[in-house]
């Protein structure tokens, strides 16, 4: 291929503008807010620039999908998955120490998985998050436990009270993440 194709097919590219959807995106949202955090309202358009939009406020790459939606039985919110959260922790330079577990606990009659960690951030500030998890499949809910845990406190300790996929499942909340890519 020589360079002129190269350069013919990078200007027939389509280019999408998200900053003209900001504006709408950002009314949608605080319209969400309004009815109770809800997001299965927002028309496409909507739904794709506020992703772009909170991903960028947070200076995370929206590429890795780091805020998605989060169908609860109550509706739809938002919420920063594990990815986002690694990003935020990279970005503040947060120090996430795992200092019990993780490991199994009976509590009462029933075996949980259990880990507990600490996030401490530069200015010596830190934060503890407890997760737990029904013991099932002891290879991943050691892992799943962990993951939750460090995602708790780091989101804690960045201010971001964020629902996450894990909290709506403990609440009974029956949680399904819309995979599905935003219409542009």
């Amino acid at each position: 291929m020589n360079a002129q194709t190269t350069q013919a097919r990078a200007t027939t590219a389509e280019v999408i503008d998200l900053d003209s959807y900001i504006e709408d995106a950002t009314t949608a949202f605080q319209q969400a807010v309004a009815a109770n955090r809800d997001t299965a309202g927002l028309r496409p358009e909507h739904r794709g620039a506020l992703l772009n939009e909170l991903a960028r406020a947070l200076k995370l790459n929206p590429l890795t999908k780091p805020v998605i939606f989060l169908k609860t039985g109550q509706g739809e919110s938002i919420y920063v998955t594990r990815q986002g959260a690694d990003q935020i922790a990279a970005r503040l330079r947060l120090n996430r120490d795992t200092v019990v577990g993780p490991e199994i606990r009976k509590i009462g009659n029933i075996e949980v998985a259990f880990c507990q960690v600490r996030v401490t951030a530069p200015d010596g500030r830190s934060e503890m998050a407890t997760a737990t998890l029904p013991f099932s499949d002891p290879a991943m809910i050691l892992m799943k436990v962990e993951t939750k845990a460090k995602r708790r406190a780091t989101l804690s300790s960045a201010g971001l009270g964020m629902l996450s996929e894990e909290d709506a499942e403990e609440m009974g909340i029956d949680a399904a993440i819309d995979r599905t890519p935003p219409a542009n």
